[in-house]
C-alpha cells in the first residue's frame, strides 16, 4: 500500500468548494491507508481515530499498547484540536456515568474544536436527546422509549420471529452470498421500518440514510463529498416531512407519532428533529445489524464455541451477550470535559474532547479473561461496555439482545452450519465497528420434529407408480440447471406420490445421508400426521419444488436407483412444505425420510 501525506491532500481554500470542508476523521483518513504497527512508531504518534486502522483490522494491537503505556492518550489535530483517548475498562465506566464533569451536549463523535466554532456548510438542527445532559435529556427519551418497553417487545417477538423465518427460508444452499446484505441489513431494516411504521417498499432508504450519517467522504466511498452527504440527509428530511404530517392527523404507535405528539418533542420541525431520525435510525439499524454480520464470523473463527452452542441451544442469550461485548459495534463514545480536571495523572482541561474506546474496554484483560477470544460461556460478558453505563445507556439494548436471540435459535433450526467463504470486508469508519460485505454458504438440516411412520398398507395405495417411459434417460440428460424441470409426480388418494431418484449422496458430519430429487406438487395435496388425516390442512402448492432428504437408510439404496416414496406427514409453512417419507424399490421399504420442500415459483 502506498503512504500519502496529510499535505498533499490538504486543500488551500481557494481550492475547497463551497460547502466543502473536512471532518476530524476525513483530516486523519487523508493521511493515506498505510497502516504500520503498533509497536513501530513512537507512542505519542498512536492515533486511533484513523478509519484505515478498523477497514484492514489492525485496531487490537493499537489498543493494546495504550492500556499498557498510556490508558490516558492525547492527541491534537487541525480540525478537532485537544483530545482524549480512554481505553481501559474502569476507566471509561467511570467516565460513562458522570455527566456532572464530562458532557454529552457537544455530540458523540470526535468534533471540531470548540474554540474554533463549526465550520460554514454544517446543518444546523437541535441536539438529539443522546446529545444533551440533564435536565433537557430525559423528557425527550421518555417520549420515544415506549417503543421498546417490555410489554412491546413481547408483542414484537412473533413478528420479528416471522420474518426471520422468511429471510433464512430463502437463503440458498451451497452457494455463495453476502450474510451482511441478505439478512443482516435485510432483518434489521425490516425492524426499523416497523418501529417508524415505515413504507416497506422503501425500506432500504433506511439503510442508505444510516450508511452516510458517519461516512467519510472520499473518492469511491459511501459519498464522496460533503455536498453530497448534506443533500441526501435533506432528502431524508423531505421523506419523513411527509411522515410527519401525516402521523399529525392519522397518530399511531412509532416512533415518528410518538416525536410528533411527544410533549417535549411535538413543536419540532422534522429539519430540527432531523438529530433524533438519524439517532434512532443508527441505533436500530447499524449496531444489530453488525452484531449480527459480527455472530457469524466469530462463531466461525472460534469453531470450538459453534459446535459448543450447536451442543447445547439454551446458550443462546449467553452468547448473545458475549458476541456483543466481543463485536462492539460502536467503537466509542465522546464526551466533552465540562471544567479542568485530573484523570491518573493527566490534566485534562476545559472543553477537552474524551473519547471512551468501548472497542478497547470490552478486550481489557483485567476484567475479561481471554478478552480477544470468544467465549460463549463467559461468566461476566454482561459486563461488556457496548451499550454504555448511565443515563445515556443504549435504550434499544433489549430489542438488539432479542433480534439476535431469535435470530440464532431459527438458525440452529434450519442449518448444519453457516460457514464464510472469505474474510470479510470491514466499514471504513473509526466509529461504526461493522463489515460491508461477508461471504457465506448455508448447509441446510431437517428442523421438524420426528412424526409417526405408518405401515405400508396405509400409503402404497392402487395403482403404478414406476417412473415413467425414458424416465432414466432423460434424468442423466438434465443439466440441473435452474429453474430446474419437474420429472414425475402424482398425487391420489388425498396424498402426494412422488417418484424420487438419488443424487450425490454424500454423508455429513452427523453420519446422515443426504440426497436430493426434483419434483411438482399438485394442489389439494394432504397428508397423515401421526396418523391422523388432516382433512382441513388444504394448501395449494404451484411451481417448481426442490425437495432435500435427511435419510436413515434402512436398506440396500444406492445412487442411481428409482425409488417410489409415499409420503405420511404434510406440514405446510411459508413458503416450505415438511414431510415424512418411506422409500421403497419396489415392494421392499429400503428407506425412511424427513423431507423439506421448497416452493420455488
Amino acid at each position: 500500500m502506498s503512504q500519502t501525506t496529510a499535505s498533499s491532500q490538504e486543500a488551500t481554500p481557494e481550492q475547497t468548494p463551497p460547502g466543502e470542508f473536512r471532518t476530524p476523521e476525513k483530516e486523519q483518513a487523508d493521511k493515506g491507508d498505510f497502516v504500520p504497527s503498533a509497536h513501530d512508531i513512537p507512542l505519542e504518534e498512536i492515533n486511533p481515530i484513523n478509519a484505515h486502522i478498523y477497514s484492514q483490522n489492525k485496531w487490537r494491537e493499537y489498543f493494546e499498547r495504550l492500556r499498557k503505556e498510556d490508558p490516558i492518550h492525547f492527541n491534537r489535530i487541525k480540525t478537532a484540536g485537544r483530545y482524549w483517548s480512554i481505553t481501559r475498562y474502569e476507566d471509561i465506566k467511570a467516565i460513562d456515568v458522570d455527566w456532572e464533569n464530562f458532557s454529552s451536549a457537544h455530540g458523540i463523535t470526535l468534533g471540531f474544536d470548540l474554540s474554533a466554532g463549526e465550520p460554514e456548510g454544517m446543518i444546523q438542527t437541535n441536539n438529539p436527546f443522546i446529545s444533551q445532559d440533564p435536565p433537557e435529556h430525559a423528557p425527550q427519551r421518555k417520549t420515544v422509549s415506549g417503543v421498546v418497553a417490555p410489554t412491546n417487545l413481547r408483542n414484537l417477538e412473533p413478528l420479528i420471529r416471522e420474518r426471520t423465518c422468511q429471510v433464512l427460508d430463502s437463503l440458498p444452499e451451497h452457494e455463495t452470498f453476502d450474510w451482511v446484505d441478505t439478512v443482516s441489513i435485510e432483518l434489521t431494516t425490516l425492524m426499523l421500518a416497523t418501529l417508524f411504521d415505515f413504507p416497506l417498499e422503501d425500506r432500504r432508504k433506511l439503510t442508505r440514510w444510516s450508511d452516510i450519517v458517519f461516512a467519510i467522504p472520499q473518492p469511491g466511498g459511501v459519498v464522496e463529498s460533503m455536498t453530497q452527504k448534506r443533500e441526501e440527509l435533506m432528502e431524508c428530511v423531505g421523506y419523513f416531512s411527509g411522515l410527519w404530517e401525516e402521523r399529525r392527523k392519522n397518530p399511531g404507535d412509532d416512533l415518528v407519532s410518538m416525536l410528533v405528539h411527544g410533549e417535549a418533542t411535538k413543536d419540532t420541525s422534522p429539519l430540527e428533529h432531523l438529530g433524533n431520525l438519524l439517532l434512532l435510525i443508527v441505533g436500530g439499524n447499524d449496531t444489530t445489524r453488525n452484531s449480527m454480520s459480527g455472530s457469524v464470523y466469530a462463531l466461525n473463527k472460534f469453531p470450538e464455541q459453534y459446535e459448543k452452542l450447536i451442543a447445547s441451544p439454551k446458550l443462546i442469550p449467553q452468547m448473545v451477550a458475549e458476541l456483543i461485548r466481543w463485536q462492539t459495534p460502536l467503537s466509542y463514545m465522546r464526551r466533552t470535559a465540562k471544567r479542568d480536571i485530573e484523570i491518573r495523572g493527566k490534566q485534562i482541561r476545559k472543553n477537552d474532547q474524551i473519547l471512551m474506546w468501548y472497542l478497547s474496554g470490552n478486550r481489557d484483560e483485567s476484567v475479561f479473561e481471554n478478552a480477544d477470544a470468544l467465549d460463549i460461556e463467559r461468566p461476566n460478558a454482561r459486563q461488556h461496555l457496548s451499550f454504555g453505563f448511565g443515563i445515556h445507556r443504549c435504550m434499544g439494548n433489549r430489542l438488539a439482545e432479542l433480534q439476535l436471540r431469535v435470530l440464532w435459535e431459527e438458525i440452529l433450526k434450519r442449518f448444519e452450519k453457516i460457514e464464510i467463504q472469505a474474510e470479510p470486508e470491514y466499514t471504513f469508519s473509526s466509529f461504526v465497528h461493522g463489515y460491508t460485505s461477508l461471504p457465506v454458504k448455508v448447509s441446510r438440516k431437517w428442523s421438524g420434529e420426528p412424526s409417526a411412520f405408518l405401515g405400508k398398507e396405509h400409503l402404497m395405495g392402487d395403482g403404478d407408480l414406476s417412473p415413467p417411459a425414458g424416465f432414466t434417460e432423460h434424468f442423466r440428460k438434465s443439466k440441473f440447471t435452474d429453474p430446474w424441470e419437474p420429472l414425475y409426480s402424482k398425487v391420489r388418494d388425498d396424498q402426494i406420490h412422488l417418484g424420487v431418484y438419488l443424487r450425490d449422496v454424500h454423508c455429513n458430519s452427523r453420519g446422515i445421508v443426504h440426497g436430493g430429487f426434483l419434483s411438482s406438487i399438485a394442489d389439494n395435496a394432504m397428508g397423515l400426521s401421526c396418523g391422523q388425516v388432516l382433512r382441513s390442512q388444504e394448501r395449494e402448492f404451484t411451481g417448481l419444488v426442490t425437495v432435500s432428504l435427511a435419510t436413515d437408510f434402512a436398506g440396500s439404496a444406492k445412487v442411481g436407483d428409482w425409488l417410489q416414496t409415499e409420503i405420511s406427514v404434510v406440514k405446510a409453512g411459508g413458503s416450505l412444505c415438511f414431510a415424512n417419507c418411506l422409500i421403497y424399490s419396489g415392494d421392499e421399504l429400503v428407506a425412511r425420510s424427513n423431507a423439506c420442500f421448497k416452493v420455488l415459483s
